[in-house]
């Protein structure tokens, strides 16, 4: 079962997959959490169906109920589609203006370990520079995450997160300091000589300008690899790909 959901945005209605565990509960008018570029969002169904639109490769799932915006009625959703309808305006910027202010759930900050593993050398650039990024790092692995870094760890974390060893995510607020797990297939970590092309590449990304790289390597080295990890720190970063 998939469901059609108007979130509180500028957006056309979303399609999300529905949880065997969920698809007896929900209804038109009912509120839900999904994600919303990285983001926990609280929306409205808007209507159900067997199966997904066509084209559409990936689906996100539902990720359940939503305790902070009211059950409507399918009639009340209806009113907004056509209001959104008769002033050519975006459902979603319709919903936004119908609902009170700060719908979608408290979230807090968390940190943990990046897609970029550090490699030997660097860990041991890092024990020979006092250990501080060492033993942060060690921690981000150790736990899977970092809720209240302290104050004198914070400028190594944001070096740790500009070099991609690790990322900033938004949990829910009652989140308890729990390792976290990305929901990502994992993939082949990369080799040593991978890991050192990597940190050429991504470090001349993280620097803002235009640079060119040649990658060599014989076939079956593992380029391709190489490309889809730099590609993923350029999208974090912001990038186009």
């Amino acid at each position: 079962m998939y469901a059609s959901v108007i979130v509180p945005f500028p957006l056309a209605p979303l399609t999300y997959s529905v949880p065997e565990e969920l698809a007896s509960a929900l209804h038109p008018g009912a509120p839900v959490l999904v994600e919303v570029r990285k983001k926990r969002v609280a929306g409205l169904v808007l209507a159900l169906q067997a199966n997904p639109p066509a084209g559409v490769e990936r689906i996100k799932p539902l990720l359940g109920p939503c305790s902070s915006l009211p059950e409507v009625s399918e009639s009340w959703v209806q009113f907004l589609l056509w209001i959104a309808h008769y002033y050519h305006y975006p459902a979603g910027q319709v919903l936004a203006s119908a609902l009170p202010p700060n719908p979608s759930p408290p979230t807090k900050p968390a940190w943990r370990p990046g897609k970029l593993p550090p490699t030997e050398e660097t860990l041991s650039q890092w024990a020979k520079r006092g250990g501080r990024r060492l033993a942060l790092w060690n921690r981000l692995k150790d736990a899977g995450a970092l809720f209240s870094p302290a104050p004198e760890d914070r400028d190594t974390l944001r070096k740790l997160v500009a070099s991609g060893h690790a990322e900033k995510i938004l949990l829910p607020d009652d989140a308890s300091p729990e390792p976290v797990h990305d929901s990502t297939p994992p993939g082949p970590s990369p080799s040593h000589d991978q890991a050192r092309a990597l940190e050429a590449i991504c470090g001349s990304l993280e620097s803002g300008k235009f640079t060119t790289s040649l990658l060599e390597g014989v076939t079956g080295s593992g380029k391709t690899e190489v490309y889809i990890h730099a590609a993923l720190r350029a999208r974090q970063l912001g990038r186009s790909v």
